[in-house]
């Protein structure tokens, strides 16, 4: 077999591995199944990436058990913190937060699990990793082209739907983004002309009543297009919000900072 070969199915397994670590480690803390896959399949493409990283470079040093969990600290760690920054970039969203953990970076990694990730290592290249090498090796060439004929298209088809399924939510949120501007804009054109208003004679003040007039019609067309937004099962079908608690975190400030702003708007206008 292949070292390239070898490698794919390294990541494929341990993506794997690391997927049912990631449901695990939710399941006792939700007492419930939960996805915690980035994917809808049952992979976890950053544990894949992570082992194989290890194993290319910390395989020599196995037997250096100081070295060896040092290097998956810092190695597993860089690839958190890095991955945790693009994904932010490329969707302008955090999709993890560990802010509110002690010795954290950026909220991006935490010392906690960056100790997890380097007794993980030691375990994972000491005692998992050996067994698994032997399976690999021994897979007939024949059933292994078979079966990464089949798996690795899965895994794309896969990755695309989930980048399909991010942008769609990033353009509600766009959406969203735009609504609050608007409200932000009758808020302040409407605190504007109550206070020119103070200043305005009575018979100047019918203009008052009628932009106010006009500025309640806007506000309930906007509020009546949030509510169909929200009920829209087409948006709040994404999984991804149920997975990421930091994603949906963000969502709910937000939406507990629309409500603020029109609560205020309606005892303006009522």
């Amino acid at each position: 077999m292949s070292l390239w070969m070898e490698y794919l199915w390294y990541f494929l397994i341990y993506a794997f591995i690391g997927w049912c670590v990631e449901v695990a480690y939710a399941a006792v803390k939700t007492k419930s199944f939960l996805n915690r896959g980035f994917l809808f399949g049952p992979v976890c493409p950053i544990y894949g990436v992570g082992m194989i990283i290890v194993l290319f470079t910390l395989n020599p040093l196995r037997h250096n058990l100081l070295l060896l969990f040092a290097g998956s600290f810092l190695l597993t760690s860089g690839l958190e913190l890095l991955t945790g920054f693009i994904l932010e970039k490329l969707f302008h969203t955090k999709w993890w937060d560990y802010s509110m953990r002690p010795f954290n970076i950026g909220g991006y990694v935490c010392l906690r699990f960056s100790l997890y990730w380097g007794v993980g290592g030691i375990f994972a290249v000491d005692l998992l990793h050996p067994p698994i090498a032997v399976f690999v090796r021994h897979l007939p060439m024949a059933v292994s082209y078979l079966l990464l004929m089949i798996l690795v298209p899965a895994f794309a088809a896969d990755l695309v739907l989930t980048v399909f399924n991010i942008l769609h939510i990033q353009k509600h949120i766009r959406v969203v983004e735009g609504i609050e501007r608007r409200l932000h804009s009758i808020s302040e054109e409407l605190g504007s002309d109550i206070s020119d208003g103070v200043l305005l004679s009575m018979e100047k003040n019918e203009a008052l009543q009628k932009k106010i007039s006009e500025k309640k019609e806007q506000f309930e067309a906007i509020k009546k297009q949030l509510q169909e937004f929200y009920q829209s099962k087409k948006f709040f079908g994404g999984r991804l919000f149920h997975v990421f608690p930091a994603l949906n975190k963000m969502w709910n400030e937000r939406r507990r900072f629309q409500e603020k702003i029109m609560e205020e708007l309606e005892r303006y206008l009522s």
